[in-house]
């Protein structure tokens, strides 16, 4: 995260919105991730940093209050929500795990100044259309 900020504002940007995380492959325990910001406008990439959009599209989403380390937890019943209404992710197993178009956890409030009690996460998953 730190990484990405000094990136940033090295650049002469802010973010214009939380931070997030992107999930691109889900092996467990193999994860490959992007951190990242909302900006106003889209930078040019750099050797160790991807810039893009997120695609548009129906998400399937879900607001979370409590300490991240129960995410694994309510990912798990998110998933099974999704099952039972009979949505399908944007995603394609692989050998190497399940490739997603788009899912993400948004960290919608300063977590530093909060109770965990009162964090919040938003889980976004892109729909197939």
């Amino acid at each position: 995260i730190s990484e990405v900020l000094a990136w940033l504002a090295a650049h002469g940007t802010e973010p214009d919105g939380p931070f997030f995380i992107k999930y691109n492959l889900i092996d467990m325990p193999r994860l490959e991730i992007e951190i990242g910001f909302p900006t106003s406008a889209l930078l040019p990439a750099s050797d160790a940093i991807v810039t893009g959009t997120l695609p548009a599209g129906r998400y399937q989403t879900l607001t979370y209050h409590g300490h991240y380390d129960e995410l694994v937890h309510v990912t798990g019943m998110f998933q099974a929500w999704g099952g039972v209404d009979g949505v399908t992710y944007d995603s394609e197993p692989t050998p190497n795990g399940e490739r997603f178009v788009c899912r993400l956890e948004i960290y919608t409030n300063d977590m530093a100044s909060l109770p965990p009690a009162q964090w919040e996460t938003v889980l976004a998953v892109k729909l197939r259309d």
